[in-house]
């Protein structure tokens, strides 16, 4: 907290899943000032994969943070391409990340128009 109050805010690398299930995030937020969080997307591949990670995870942990500037980091893959193009539609802030081509840059974009 005194961070904060000179004006700093505390971000965390390698944020996991069922910290938003077990109140582990609510608690960094409240007892330890916590402003931001970042994932590794190999740690979130495999959820991805099995499908345990998608929209409404995102859209529970939108409400849950309850930022207008919250950025949800959603990596540019195929399997999340509509996924994007949803959280878009839904008022949520998207941070696209692994975007390594001009196709998939291109992808990206199409995906944001059609959630607008």
């Amino acid at each position: 907290m005194a961070l904060r109050r000179r004006g700093q805010s505390v971000g965390l690398d390698n944020f996991e899943r069922g910290w938003i299930t077990n109140s582990k995030l609510q608690h960094y937020i409240d007892d330890r000032g916590l402003r931001g969080v970042l994932s590794k997307f190999q740690s979130l591949q495999p959820a991805i994969e099995a499908k345990k990670y998608a929209i409404a995870e995102a859209q529970i942990l939108w409400r849950s943070v309850g930022w207008c500037n919250l950025m949800l980091r959603i990596p540019a893959t195929q399997i999340l391409l509509p996924v994007i193009a949803q959280l878009i539609c839904d008022r949520i802030n998207v941070n696209t990340t692994l975007v390594f081509s001009e196709t998939t840059y291109e992808q990206v974009g199409d995906a944001y128009l059609r959630g607008l």
